[in-house]
């Protein structure tokens, strides 16, 4: 069988190219925030693995373990095609990635892939406490995950909507969430510094315009490595969001690599501006591939399913990849 189920046919696909390095693995499609200008339809906190269903009877339970152990065996299985497909970089995300039960494994399978393994989460769930606790109550506490993840983390991905607690919180609808990244921030500064970078995403709204100054002396101070502004995206909730335009997106983050260039020359900490709907492969642990591209303005397109077959074929003749790879090259660090 071949990898793609075309969905679309395009004159002109005759030359070959190169399949994409970096990919993001959606593992779960949860969320325990409601971000105002998320691009997903919603995000409930049920999961796509987690929770009994209804009755929660020992059958049930049984059969749900089996199903989720299937579920993890299929995303393992995925991480091999995708090695041979020769992707390097993998980024897991969601959703919420870290409801995904056994994102620790994953984590470390694709490091045993030598994959570049890259972590999208909103914090919440990586540090719960300061790590020195851990170690002053001598194992009485539960080791943040963060602790667990360390050796096969190369990149932790956070978001930041906001330079203060108020802003932040209003935008996710959680009490608490700016403080978890900043928590997040200042832990790998003082534990991880050398294991793992830190990449910030802030999405620019009305809200927070004013405060993109202030979040890049948050981030230079927590030593990350690269803060991106983007965009709304134009899917889910996010497509009746009042979007900044982002040519005044573009103009705010000139001014700011103007007027803070020796700050960030030395926090040696990269600036960049995302497009609204940056080009991606998106995989699912069940093997559904979706490529996102943003040829029009009516936001992204799915183009295909994963099947089992051979990947590097497959890429030769999957549909819209001229496209892809353009927009891909554009959007992408």
């Amino acid at each position: 069988m071949t990898m793609f189920i075309e969905q679309e046919q395009r004159r002109g696909e005759s030359e070959a190219v190169s399949p994409p390095k970096s990919v993001q693995f959606l593992v779960e499609t949860g969320c325990n925030l409601s971000c105002t200008f998320c691009d997903e339809p919603s995000s409930p906190l049920s999961t796509l693995f987690s929770g009994l269903p209804e009755g929660e009877s020992w059958e049930d339970e049984m059969v749900f373990e089996t199903k989720k152990r299937r579920k993890i065996a299929d995303a393992v299985t995925i991480l091999d095609r995708l090695k041979e497909w020769g992707v390097s970089q993998i980024t897991f995300t969601g959703g919420e990635p870290t409801l995904f039960p056994n994102i620790i494994i994953l984590l470390k399978e694709a490091k045993a892939r030598k994959m570049r393994t890259a972590l999208a989460t909103n914090g919440l769930s990586t540090v719960f406490f300061p790590r020195s606790l851990t170690v002053l109550e001598g194992g009485f506490l539960t080791s943040n995950l963060l602790d667990k993840i360390a050796e096969s983390l190369d990149i932790l991905k956070l978001s930041m909507h906001g330079a203060d607690e108020e802003t932040h919180d209003r935008v996710t609808n959680m009490h608490g969430s700016f403080a978890a990244v900043v928590l997040n921030l200042l832990e790998r500064q003082k534990y991880y510094l050398k294991d793992f970078e830190t990449e910030v995403t802030c999405v620019v709204t009305r809200d927070n315009l004013a405060q993109l100054g202030a979040i890049v002396d948050i981030c230079c101070a927590l030593d990350v490595n690269q803060l991106t502004f983007s965009q709304v995206y134009p899917r889910g909730r996010g497509s009746n969001f009042d979007k900044i335009p982002l040519e005044q997106i573009q103009r705010a983050k000139k001014v700011l690599e103007t007027e803070k260039s020796g700050q960030l020359e030395k926090a040696k900490m990269k600036l960049v501006m995302r497009q609204a709907a940056p080009s991606c492969v998106l995989v699912y642990p069940d093997g559904e591939v979706r490529v996102s591209y943003y040829p029009t303005k009516n936001g992204t397109c799915r183009v295909g399913n994963l099947i089992i077959g051979n990947i590097k074929d497959a890429w030769n003749t999957f549909p819209l990849r001229k496209e892809y790879e353009r927009s891909y090259e554009k959007n992408q660090v």
